[in-house]
This record gives structure tokens, C-alpha cells and sequence, in this order.
């Protein structure tokens, strides 16, 4: 059961605009099918455990708060995402169904087709914090460190908003629910970028604390005794467990990754070199 529901500020703004200029049944219309966009969210989280917090509603589609740092699986990450795009492709094939049937207008269902292929093809755009770019981050982690994913992540959706504000300035005149849109996205990830270091940090904190980087797949980190501590877990991958193995005076000693999280966590080790905390000589 969805525990909470908000709606955004911007949304209201939106919603007062639309009472205004008379289109205040098409944003119902656009916002329903936003709701039911979520709940797919919703119910592939629900369906894997996740602890999802609440649902917001945005200007342009929603977002379904949980909280999960990026230690799921790689599967149950895709298909959460993916649940949502894909309650359009049912709403369409629902509104066919309706439309011959005669229950619909052709007007009304030329326009529920509209909105629905409007939020289908705007979410799947590769931008923070659209589904586009939570499946553009999911495809950088898969080969890169969690750290340098979000970042990769971030670089690419602020190049893609970037070619998505030309080419919506060069195609359409002024509008302000667009603008509103673009100054969202563009906020969304300078915030993110602002807590890109404690979006890290969450990342191995949930992995210590509950050990999540068991099981899968195993990578090993070759590092030295200078290295301090955060530059292994640095290089630490989502969905992959691993062994450090430091070479010292002709010796090669493997030490699982949990010793790295517990002194980085429990003995509060940051800068500590990899041969001070393990007394390599």
C-alpha cells in the first residue's frame, strides 16, 4: 500500500495555469496517467522489498522515492525502472480496446494516445532524474566504479539537456510549462552533483551495513601499500564483490573488501594507508 503521495509545488503552479488558460480536464487526463506511470514504479518496487517512501507528482511525470542506494541487483534496478515506460504501452493498447469499441471518442482517444507517447518518449530521454538517465546510469555502472558512474552519469544527462533545450528552442516557440520543465532538469541535476560525494557514501554505507557485496560478480582491485584507504573504495562497482590484493616486498596478500568498509565505517580510518592499517612493512 502507497504510504504517501505529494505533490509538488511546481505541479500546483502548473495546475493553476491550466485552470487559467481552460485546460484543466487535459491535465487531468495527463496527471492520471502520470499516477498510473508511478504506480508501476510502485508495484515492481513493492513486488522486490524495496522500502519505497512515497510517490511524488511532478510537472512532467513522477517520481517514486525509495530507499535503496544502488547495492540492488542490477535486474531488479532495470525492472523497477523499466515497469513505469511500460504502463503505456498497456494504457495504449487499453485505449485501442475502448476507442473501437465505441466507449471513446476518436478525439479523446487521439488525445490520450498523444499524452501517453509524450510521457513515454520524455521519460526515456537519458537525463537525471528521468528513467532515461537512471537506465544511462545502470549501463555506466555495470562497467565503471559506482563513484565514477554518477559521475559519468551526470556528465552525459547535462550534455543531453543541453542538446534537448537547442533543439526545443529551434522546433517550438516560448512556452512556460516547457520552461518550467527544463529549469526541473536542470536543478535536479545540479542538486544531485551538489551530493554526489554523500550519494557515494550511502552507496557503501548500505553495502557495509548490510553486507550487499556478496554473491555476483568477482572483481578483484589491485592496490598498493601507499594507497589510502578511500582511493580502494573508490574504485568499488555496483553488483560486484571484491578482493584487494596488495603486493608488499614480493608478497601478495587478499583481504575482502568487508576489512576495507569496517575501517573506513567502524574505526574511522580515511586517510589511513593500506600498510598502516594492516602493518606491511
Amino acid at each position: 500500500m502507497i504510504k504517501r503521495i505529494d505533490i509538488h509545488p511546481l505541479t500546483w503552479f502548473v495546475f493553476g495555469i491550466a485552470i487559467i488558460t481552460g485546460f484543466f480536464r487535459d491535465l487531468v487526463l495527463l496527471f492520471s496517467i502520470i499516477f498510473i506511470h508511478e504506480l508501476g514504479h510502485y508495484s515492481m518496487a513493492r513486488f522486490f522489498n524495496w522500502r519505497v517512501r512515497k510517490i511524488v507528482l511532478l510537472p512532467f511525470g513522477g517520481v517514486a522515492e525509495v530507499d535503496e542506494h544502488g547495492n540492488r541487483p542490477f535486474k531488479e534496478e532495470f525492472l523497477v525502472v523499466i515497469f513505469g515506460p511500460f504502463q503505456h504501452i498497456l494504457l495504449i493498447a487499453l485505449g485501442f480496446v475502448l476507442a473501437h469499441s465505441g466507449l471513446w471518442t476518436p478525439a479523446f482517444f487521439e488525445k490520450f494516445l498523444a499524452f501517453n507517447m509524450m510521457i513515454l518518449i520524455f521519460n526515456l530521454l537519458p537525463i537525471w532524474p528521468l528513467d532515461g538517465g537512471k537506465l544511462l546510469f545502470l549501463a555506466f555502472a555495470y562497467f565503471q566504479p559506482f563513484k565514477r558512474a554518477h559521475h559519468s552519469q551526470l556528465l552525459f544527462s547535462s550534455i543531453f539537456l543541453f542538446l534537448f533545450v537547442c533543439i526545443t528552442i529551434t522546433m517550438y516557440n516560448f512556452n512556460l510549462n516547457l520552461l518550467i520543465i527544463l529549469m526541473f532538469l536542470a536543478f535536479s541535476i545540479y542538486t544531485e552533483w551538489r551530493h554526489h560525494y554523500y550519494v557515494f557514501l550511502r552507496f557503501l554505507l548500505e553495502r557495509y551495513e548490510a553486507n550487499k557485496g556478496k554473491g555476483g560478480r568477482q572483481k578483484p582491485i589491485h592496490a598498493k601499500p601507499s594507497h589510502v584507504l578511500e582511493q580502494v573504495l573508490k574504485r568499488f562497482q555496483k553488483g560486484v564483490h571484491h578482493n584487494i590484493l596488495v603486493r608488499a616486498d614480493d608478497k601478495l596478500m587478499t583481504t575482502d573488501e568487508r576489512k576495507f568498509l569496517d575501517a573506513y565505517f567502524a574505526k574511522k580510518k580515511y586517510r589511513t594507508t593500506i600498510s598502516e592499517l594492516f602493518r606491511l612493512k
